[in-house]
């Protein structure tokens, strides 16, 4: 089975475990990364749920200024401003940007409610396309 819109795709293998191929979403030099796990609940606990969410500091610009944005820190998200990484602490993996994509998948797999074993491969992955997805699912 597979997705694609535009330049994002994700696609689903048959699999013996739950395995996680994923690029991140951004042709910016600082968060484009390739990662591949096969997720079992100690490699979920130790390289995947301390990923943070991130955002592009342009994207939020307006919605900072009109103090529309409460509930986000730089405590528990990172914030991209041009080739800059804003954070209180540094980044938790070198790829972590990835891993957090890694972990909207994984959220998004849990919604189903049954264990899945499939390798999964997302290319650009936005948490829009896995969202479509669920609300649209393919025609046979």
């Amino acid at each position: 089975m597979s997705v694609t819109q535009g330049d994002r795709s994700i696609i689903a293998l048959p699999c013996d475990t739950l395995r996680i191929s994923c690029t991140s979403a951004d042709d910016r030099e600082c968060i484009r990364n390739i990662f591949q796990l096969d997720i079992d609940p100690d490699v979920y606990m130790t390289q995947i749920a301390a990923a943070r969410t991130f955002t592009i500091y342009e994207e939020i610009e307006a919605l900072v200024k009109l103090g529309k944005i409460r509930g986000g820190s730089l405590d528990c998200a990172v914030v991209i401003k041009g080739d800059k990484i804003l954070s209180k602490e540094p980044l938790r993996f070198k790829d972590e940007f990835v891993r957090h994509k890694i972990l909207d998948i994984i959220g998004d797999i849990m919604l189903l409610g049954l264990p899945l074993k499939a390798h999964i491969v997302a290319t650009r992955q936005a948490m829009r396309s896995t969202r479509t997805h669920q609300e649209t699912p393919p025609k046979n």
